[in-house]
């Protein structure tokens, strides 16, 4: 028996990208103490341990505003003769002094010494404005400088050469949508060469200026911000959005009445292009500019096909303008805090146009050689250029930094590990010190599910701080009934309130709740969000980013911490990683996040249970006089485990009560109800578990190999959902349901499945799952969590190898005279479970 084991463990050894914890099944007769020590201690460490390891500090790091946005000493004057390419610092201030000044006078403002108009500058530095601000930043300096060319440069142009185009990189929260917008509307609406005011009426003047967006948050929150632009200072440019969220009748409405600039996202605005007539008769020789907001976002492979099809759209309805004759007749401008220079030849694929390409940076000697106060060229202008094969070698060189300067400097980044049984009590507690101190919270997840169920069950829970030690009375219906959440208050009490927003909300609901979090700035909240609200919102105020869940890709961990930390003012942010997921920290090093220090798992659930007193005397009490390594912080853990854990359960059992209640008249209906019944606690987890998992390996190439997931303990991964029960029980649970739904769907999982970019989305379909289940004899021993982890490992890793596995399974049939794969693969599993029993007995 023992040489067949061999032999089919040899066979499933041929399966390529095996997990080391497989291999270490297959391969090993005997153990050591200390080889198997070491084979555990990953998934059991305790916290000490793991800070150990990290060298972790017990006190976090601190943040205090920087001046280094508003520093133009690091600015160099540009060398054409006008003078706003020229920044003088007399008459700046910086740091915390800026903000004591009430009054700018126009003729020493800084914005007024770039050349914008009166009008622009008054609303931007009046003190009961909307502005309020001061001087510009650098990444705003010199892209209006690059924008908002000079009457001498513009009598030497050529009839029907294009102005440059514009790459504008800068770290998040240093104004870049102003750095845009400001040259823009100035352009429109004042004659360059009297410099007078240009009033067209918004019918006759059409749509000049179209700005894509690649969410709908971002989209409106743009729209937002021009329009009090516009009506401040220039009222008869009229900004408009569509983003859907309304019927198209209403927005080709406003588009007769006439729009001068057009914010959308792609699959709204290609919608337009393609049905409503008025839009490309707007458009038609009058479209100036096009602005690609988060354009590393629109360009990759989600989203950038829609954007290719607008621009088709948008050169076949030009009449031949440009001197190619290609249809490109505006300027382009790319906006991001991470696009780099490999964007630069896609973008002009794209975008097309016989105008130059010029970057403008926030920071100097950035990624490329300085020319003319940072604004260097990509191709070769008219004049030439001699320094520019070399400047472009240059950024080639710096790829491997692709992500410096992209975070805010005074941003205090940080990452804890936390084994995966200790997440969910690991995040409470560092959300309790939190919600203690009054501090503002976004927690990013990977999953549409995850964000849903947290939501559900953190605002199922009496309120944890203080010395209370009741039980929580949970509710057991909906998770937005506003009724019992103003009864409850939620985990952290009615002073911390608690939002959620995903792709998934309606798009009304989700303004409400961006909005609601916003007026919120005062006091403590926290929001539970997806990577919806990465890419470009402001949240006033915000103290703290958690990163629950690692990004699909590195470049969005900045944009998700870049949500704190604007425009100079304090802000951290917090990386949660498991013990395998170390390497993640040197990929982020390697690519320009150099301060990222490690913070104490021990001390942060110390100070939790210093906060939550209840909880953890709670916990000492369960424990029967044991006492716990790292005091009364792994009480904690213990107590608020169980509790989570009772309040699914509860929450199943009142739900199924009120099935009873519900058909007591009708025995039999009640009969069929309650079977199929599962509580909206337990079933939230069960969908939880399975998106995590699912989506736990989708990431990007380079940290692929970090993200295994036939690497993770599953039981674990259950337990931090609060859930009791085994991976195999729910992975059976969620297997009935996709099928069921896959069936109702008539294949829709397929078409989703062949979309391109579904990886960024929050929800990700895979396909059906394989047809090698496991069948016969459960196993016996229901806690042995290591058996049951190997078990879904071996299953899953057969299962994810494809062709592969098939063809393995076809030379082990003809050799052995079997009839079938899935016969094959159990007698594997059945071996390789008893081989791993012998090993750990």
């Amino acid at each position: 028996m023992t040489h067949l084991v061999h032999f089919f463990l040899c066979s499933f050894s041929k399966l390529s990208s095996i997990s080391p914890h497989i291999k270490y099944i297959q391969t090993q007769t005997t153990l050591s103490d200390e080889q198997q020590a070491a084979y555990l201690s990953e998934f059991h460490a305790r916290p000490r341990d793991l800070d150990r390891s990290e060298h972790a500090s017990k006190d976090i790091k601190s943040s205090s505003f920087s001046s280094h946005l508003f520093d133009t000493s690091e600015v160099i004057a540009g060398k054409d003769e006008d003078d706003r390419m020229v920044v003088d610092n007399e008459g700046q201030t910086k740091g915390e002094t800026n903000k004591s000044s009430s009054t700018v006078s126009l003729s020493s403002c800084p914005f007024a010494k770039l050349g914008l108009h009166p009008n622009l500058v008054s609303t931007l530095t009046s003190p009961t404005g909307n502005f309020k601000l001061i001087q510009p930043t650098i990444v705003q300096t010199k892209s209006i400088a690059a924008l908002l060319p000079s009457t001498k440069k513009t009598k030497k142009s050529k009839k029907g050469k294009l102005q440059q185009n514009l790459f504008i990189q800068s770290e998040t929260g240093s104004g870049k949508t102003l750095a845009y917008l400001l040259p823009i509307l100035q352009h429109l609406a004042v004659d360059i060469n009297s410099n007078s005011l240009k009033r067209i009426d918004r019918k006759l003047g059409g749509t000049r200026c179209i700005l894509l967006c690649p969410t709908r948050e971002l989209a409106t929150q743009t729209y937002t911000f021009t329009s009090n632009l516009c009506t401040s200072s220039f009222s008869w440019i009229v900004p408009g959005c569509f983003s859907g969220g309304e019927k198209r009748k209403s927005e080709k409405a406003r588009l007769r009445k006439g729009i001068s600039i057009l914010i959308a996202t792609p699959g709204r605005l290609l919608d337009h292009l393609s049905k409503t007539e008025s839009l490309l008769t707007a458009l038609k020789n009058k479209l100036e500019w096009v602005v690609l907001d988060e354009a590393d976002r629109l360009l990759d492979a989600g989203l950038g096909g829609q954007v290719e099809q607008i621009i088709q759209y948008l050169r076949s309805n030009q009449p031949g303008a440009g001197r190619k004759r290609d249809g490109v007749s505006w300027r382009s401008v790319l906006v991001s805090a991470t696009v780099n220079s490999d964007l630069e030849q896609l973008a002009k694929t794209v975008l097309g146009g016989n105008g130059g390409w010029m970057w403008a940076r926030g920071h100097a000697n950035q990624g490329r050689k300085s020319i003319g106060g940072e604004l260097t060229t990509t191709n070769a202008l008219e004049n030439g250029n001699e320094n520019n094969t070399s400047d472009h070698q240059m950024a080639e060189s710096n790829n491997d930094n692709e992500l410096d300067h992209s975070a805010p400097r005074q941003l205090a980044q940080l990452y804890m590990v936390v084994s995966a049984k200790l997440r969910l009590s690991s995040l409470i507690a560092f959300l309790s010190a939190r919600a203690a101190k009054g501090e503002r919270t976004v927690v990013f997840m990977s999953t549409c599910d995850s964000v849903d169920y947290h939501y559900g069950l953190f605002n199922a829970m009496e309120c944890v701080l203080g010395d209370d030690t009741n039980k929580d009375t949970n509710n057991t219906g909906d998770d937005d009934d506003d009724d019992s959440k103003e009864k409850n208050g939620g985990i952290f009490g009615k002073t911390c309130p608690i939002y959620k927003l995903h792709g998934d909300i309606p798009h009304n609901k989700r303004l409400s709740t961006l909005k609601a979090f916003s007026n919120d700035e005062h006091s403590a909240s926290i929001l539970l969000a997806t990577d919806v609200a990465a890419r470009g919102l402001n949240f006033p105020s915000l103290d703290w980013i958690v990163q629950y869940d690692p990004p699909c890709e590195t470049k969005d961990y900045v944009h998700r911490a870049g949500r704190s930390a604007r425009a100079g003012q304090a802000g951290h942010a917090l990386l949660f990683l498991l013990p395998s997921e170390r390497q993640y920290v040197e990929v982020l090093e390697l690519r320009g996040m150099k301060e990222i220090t490690s913070l104490s798992l021990s001390s942060t659930l110390t100070s939790a249970a210093e906060l939550c007193r209840g909880i953890s005397q709670e916990g000492e009490a369960k424990a029967s006089g044991n006492t716990f390594s790292d005091g009364r912080g792994e009480a904690f853990t213990f107590a608020i485990q169980n509790r989570l854990e009772e309040c699914v359960i509860q929450n199943d059992t009142e739900y199924k009560a009120s099935i009873d209640k519900k058909f007591k008249g009708d025995p039999k209906q009640r009969r069929k109800q309650k079977k199929e019944a599962v509580g909206p606690l337990l079933e939230g987890a069960r969908n939880a578990f399975s998106a995590f998992v699912r989506a736990y390996p989708a990431k990007e190439k380079a940290v692929r190999h970090i993200f295994n997931a036939r690497a993770l303990h599953l039981g674990h991964i259950a337990r931090s959902l609060a859930l009791k029960e085994t991976p195999k029980m729910v992975s059976k649970v969620n297997n009935s349901k996709n099928s069921h739904n896959s069936i109702e769907g008539g294949g829709k999982s397929n078409k989703a499945r062949n979309k391109g970019g579904e990886k960024r989305k929050s929800r990700l379909t895979f396909g059906d799952r394989p047809a090698a289940e496991m069948e016969g004899d459960e196993v016996d021993d229901e806690d042995d969590e290591e058996q049951e982890r190997n078990l879904s490992l071996l299953s899953s890793a057969i299962g994810k190898e494809g062709s592969v596995a098939a063809h393995a399974s076809k030379k082990f049939k003809s050799s052995s005279g079997g009839t079938g794969g899935g016969n094959v693969q159990k007698r594997m599993m059945e071996a390789a479970m008893r081989m791993q029993a012998q090993e750990f007995m």
